[in-house]
């Protein structure tokens, strides 16, 4: 066997080999922007929680108003966009796509495992509040019942719901050495399909049709903040 040695360390052409295969990175950071639009019936707020308001702690209106996904302070979805009042909680998007990973699932097994997923996709355009803007079409109400804290009674609900046709920007950071484009996009359209977003979605318990959303546009970021069309 052949060595070079210096003071320091000593090098052997079995050593060579391993220094020249290296190693697969484990993360590649991307970025994927996608537009998405609401479809009917709409996407119902519920920032205050079902139990709040059946123990009686504030009455219709005021769980009305509380129930807002409200902006602090209000700002734009896109650039050059109207500024908005309401916004999607991030971490709810984030949780909304982990749950797609069920249904993206069927396509590929093995990439979408919700671990994976929780793990390799990121909301990268949460501001300050936690909210993404949201381009609305106009705000209606319904009301309904739910059950008391001590599940004995009802009490009267008036949820808010932004009409369909709402828009929303979700730019997404995932780890390219699991994931292309292709495997996001797959990813956001199963989340809009089959999960949703707010209250009464298909993931909830009542497994409503709320909050249901479909991709308008997409296109690659070239790095975080900056995208080519």
């Amino acid at each position: 066997m052949v060595s070079t040695e210096t003071e320091n360390d000593v090098t052997t052409e079995q050593d060579e080999p391993k220094q020249q295969r290296g190693i697969k990175a484990a993360v590649i950071p991307a970025w994927v922007t996608v537009d998405v639009r609401g479809i009917a019936p709409g996407l119902l707020m519920d920032k205050l929680t079902d139990t709040a308001i059946g123990g009686g702690k504030l009455n219709l209106d005021e769980a009305f108003e509380a129930a807002k996904y409200l902006l602090k302070p209000k700002r734009p979805a896109r650039p050059g966009g109207p500024k908005c009042t309401y916004g999607i909680p991030a971490d709810g998007l984030k949780s909304c796509l982990v749950d797609a990973g069920r249904i993206a699932q069927s396509i590929h097994k093995d990439t979408f495992s919700m671990v994976k997923i929780r793990g390799g996709v990121f909301v990268a355009n949460g501001g300050p509040d936690g909210y993404l803007p949201i381009e609305d079409t106009g705000l209606i109400s319904i009301k309904r019942r739910i059950r008391t804290q001590d599940n004995k009674s009802a009490v009267e609900k008036k949820s808010p719901i932004l009409k369909a046709g709402w828009q929303c920007r979700f730019v997404l950071r995932y780890n390219a050495a699991i994931y292309n484009q292709d495997h996001i996009i797959q990813l956001v359209n199963a989340a809009g399909f089959g999960v949703g977003l707010g209250g009464w979605a298909p993931r909830s318990q009542c497994g409503g049709s709320y909050g249901c959303f479909e991709i308008v546009n997409a296109f690659a970021e070239i790095e975080d903040g900056e995208h080519s069309e």
